[in-house]
């Protein structure tokens, strides 16, 4: 069992090294297919996040408490918050958007709900 821990945990570190690359690429140029396109992406983005962060959560607690869980939501909200600074300091084209942040925490809280309600078929 110790080895699927770390293999979940290594699942979780690539996503998260994935997405923060892709949210701190300059923007494409290319037209978003319906408004607000990039919010729908973001909550998508940050659902999964969640989902890829509890699974080792619970391999190494074994149980989910809601200090875990709320640790965890606080953790992906303030790295949602520094990747829009960035965004808006650093990065060239790219601008900080409070809206985003708000879908972020949508998604991850959107993933939490999805993750206790699958949480039952994921082997133990």
């Amino acid at each position: 069992m110790a080895g699927k821990k770390y293999f979940y945990l290594g699942i979780a570190g690539c996503y998260t090294i994935a997405i923060t690359i892709l949210f701190l690429l300059p923007p494409s140029g290319t037209e978003a297919p319906f408004p607000q396109a990039d919010k729908v992406i973001h909550v998508i983005l940050y659902l999964i996040l969640m989902l890829v962060w509890t699974v080792p959560l619970l391999a190494f607690r074994k149980k989910l408490n809601i200090r875990n869980v709320s640790l965890l939501l606080i953790a992906l909200l303030f790295y949602g918050i520094i990747i829009e600074v960035i965004q808006a300091k650093i990065i060239d084209g790219r601008q900080g958007d409070v809206l985003d942040v708000i879908a972020n925490l949508l998604g991850s809280i959107l993933g939490l709900f999805l993750f206790t309600k699958l949480q039952e078929y994921l082997p133990k």
